[in-house]
C-alpha cells in the first residue's frame, strides 16, 4: 500500500469518516491492518476509537482483534471515551452506536391482567427501532417484538395504537429509560426475550430523561395538584377498574366467603363484618396470594406514574400516600381482594358485607 492511500486513510478517521475508511480497510492485507490499527490508536481521538470498534467485528483474523482490543484499551487509559466493539452476530438490538430520541408509551392492565408496553430507541438520524410488548401481572414478559421504523412510521405506528383506546383502557406517554426497566423486569419474571429485552432496555437508557426506575416515581414534580383523592376514589379509579386480582382456588374461596356471609339465619351487618374480616385475614396468608404482593405494589407504582401522565395528580397523590408503607399497599391488597371475591355473576353482593380494608390492618 502506498504511504499516500494510508495518510488518505487516517485522513477519513481523523475527520470521522469512520465507515468510509472501514470499507477501505476491508480491502488491505494483513500486514498492512495491523499497520493503520496502530496508527489510529495511536491518534489519540474518539475518532480513532469509533473507526477502531466500526473495524472489530468485520475482521476475522482473531491476531488483529486482540491488536484493536489492545489499542482501544490504551485509548481509555488516555482518558478517551470508546464503545466497546459488538462481536459478529450480535443481535441488532446492540448495533446502534448514537441514540438521539426515545418514545415509549405504556398501558394499565386489562380484564385478562395484561398490558402493553411500547418503546422506541433513535438508533440514527429519524430511523428508530421500535419494540411491542406483552407483559402478564403474574407471569412477567409474555411477548416482544421488534422491527425498525422510519420517523414517520413510528409517528403512525404512535396514533394507530393511542386511537384504538377507549377508558377504561389509557395508553399514557412514560420515560423510555422507565420502559426499558419494565422490559427487563418483566424479562426476568417470565425467563422469555431475556437477550432483547436487555438489549432494548440499554438503547432506552441512552435517554436523558430522569425517570428511570420506581423509586424516581415518587419524586415527580407537582402538576398543579389540588390534594390526594380519597383511597376509595383512587382504588376505584376507571385507570384501576379493569385489573383484578386472580389466584388458584379462586373460585373455591367465594364460595368459602358465600357461606361465611350468607348463613341460613340473619346475622347483624357488624357480625358479618367480623366473619369477613377473619375470613380475608385467612387469604392473607395463603402463598398463593402472599407472592403476589411485590408485583401488587409495582402494580400501583406504575399506575402511579400513569396517573401523573394523564394529569390525574390527585390519584397520583393517593396512591403515594397509599406506596409509603406496608400498610397501605396491604390495604390497597385487600381492596382488589374483595374485589375478586365479591366479583359473582348473579345478583351482586349486598354493600353492606363490604369491609374497610383498614381494620384489616390495625389490628
Amino acid at each position: 500500500m502506498k504511504e499516500w492511500a494510508m495518510e488518505e486513510l487516517i485522513k477519513d478517521i481523523e475527520s470521522g469518516e469512520a465507515e468510509k475508511a472501514v470499507e477501505k480497510a476491508l480491502d488491505l492485507s494483513g500486514p498492512e491492518q495491523e499497520g493503520l490499527i496502530d496508527r489510529a490508536g495511536r491518534l489519540g481521538s474518539p475518532n480513532g476509537g469509533t473507526f477502531l470498534t466500526l473495524l472489530y467485528p468485520k475482521i476475522d483474523d482473531k491476531g488483529l482483534r486482540k491488536l484493536i482490543k489492545k489499542a482501544i484499551f490504551h485509548l481509555k487509559t488516555l482518558g478517551i471515551p470508546v464503545e466497546e466493539p459488538r462481536s459478529p452476530g450480535e443481535s441488532v438490538l446492540r448495533r446502534a452506536e448514537t441514540i438521539r430520541e426515545g418514545r415509549a408509551l405504556l398501558s394499565n392492565y386489562d380484564p385478562g391482567q395484561t398490558r402493553a408496553i411500547i418503546a422506541a430507541a433513535e438508533t440514527k438520524k429519524r430511523e428508530f427501532l421500535f419494540a411491542h410488548a406483552i407483559t402478564h401481572f403474574s407471569n412477567g414478559l409474555e411477548e416482544l417484538r421488534t422491527f425498525p421504523v422510519s420517523g414517520n412510521e413510528l409517528e403512525e405506528l404512535i396514533r394507530e395504537f393511542t386511537s384504538k383506546m377507549r377508558r377504561p383502557m389509557v395508553l399514557a406517554p412514560v420515560s423510555p429509560p422507565y420502559a426499558g426497566f419494565l422490559l427487563e423486569e418483566a424479562s426476568a419474571g417470565s425467563g422469555r426475550h431475556v437477550d432483547d429485552a436487555r438489549g432494548m432496555s440499554r438503547l432506552l437508557a441512552a435517554s436523558k430523561e430522569r425517570v428511570r426506575k420506581p423509586a424516581d416515581v415518587y419524586l415527580l414534580e407537582d402538576r398543579g395538584g389540588t390534594g390526594a383523592a380519597s383511597v376509595e376514589a383512587a382504588l376505584g379509579s376507571d385507570v384501576l377498574e379493569p385489573f383484578s386480582l386472580e389466584w388458584q382456588g379462586l373460585d373455591e374461596d367465594r364460595a368459602k366467603l358465600k357461606e361465611v356471609t350468607n348463613p341460613a339465619i340473619v346475622l347483624p351487618p357488624h357480625i358479618l363484618q367480623e366473619r369477613t374480616e377473619a375470613f380475608l385475614k385467612g387469604l392473607l396468608e395463603k402463598e398463593a396470594l402472599a407472592s403476589r404482593l411485590h408485583a401488587f405494589k409495582r402494580m400501583l407504582e406504575d399506575t402511579a406514574y400513569l396517573f401523573h401522565s394523564l394529569g390525574e395528580m390527585a390519584n397520583y397523590e393517593a396512591l403515594l400516600d397509599l406506596l409509603k408503607n406496608n400498610e397501605g399497599v396491604l390495604k390497597a391488597f385487600v381492596y382488589f381482594l374483595q374485589k375478586a371475591l365479591q366479583k359473582t355473576e348473579g345478583k351482586e353482593r349486598e354493600p353492606g358485607v363490604i369491609i374497610d380494608p383498614r381494620s384489616l390492618v390495625r389490628r
